[in-house]
C-alpha cells in the first residue's frame, strides 16, 4: 500500500511491521494509518511558513498541541525550533 510522499524506507519498514498480520488486520491498521498519517511536505511547509512568521504551525499539525502553542508564544523557542532544527 502506498500513500503521498512515502519514501522506499517507510514502505518498507511497513511491510516489515504488518508481515505477521492476516488480510482483515492488515487493512484495519493501513486504514489507521492511512488517518493518522501527516505528509512530510506539508509538515516541511508549515515549518517554512512558521520560520517566516507564525512559529508552531507544524506542531498543531502533528497534534502536539501543547508544543504548538509554546512554540506560538515563545516565536519557536526564539527562531530555533522553527528551522526545524528539532526535526533532526
Amino acid at each position: 500500500m502506498a500513500f503521498a510522499g512515502m519514501t522506499p524506507q517507510e514502505a518498507i519498514f511497513l511491510q516489515e511491521g504488518t508481515a505477521g498480520l492476516d488480510e482483515a488486520q492488515r487493512n484495519r491498521f493501513f486504514g489507521y494509518y492511512e488517518v493518522k498519517r501527516k505528509d512530510p511536505n506539508n509538515i516541511l511547509l508549515l515549518t517554512v511558513i512558521g520560520t517566516l512568521g507564525i512559529a508552531g504551525l507544524q506542531r498543531f499539525a502533528i497534534g502536539q498541541i501543547a508544543l504548538g502553542f509554546l512554540y506560538l508564544f515563545t516565536f519557536g523557542f526564539f527562531w530555533i525550533g522553527t528551522a526545524g532544527f528539532d526535526q533532526l
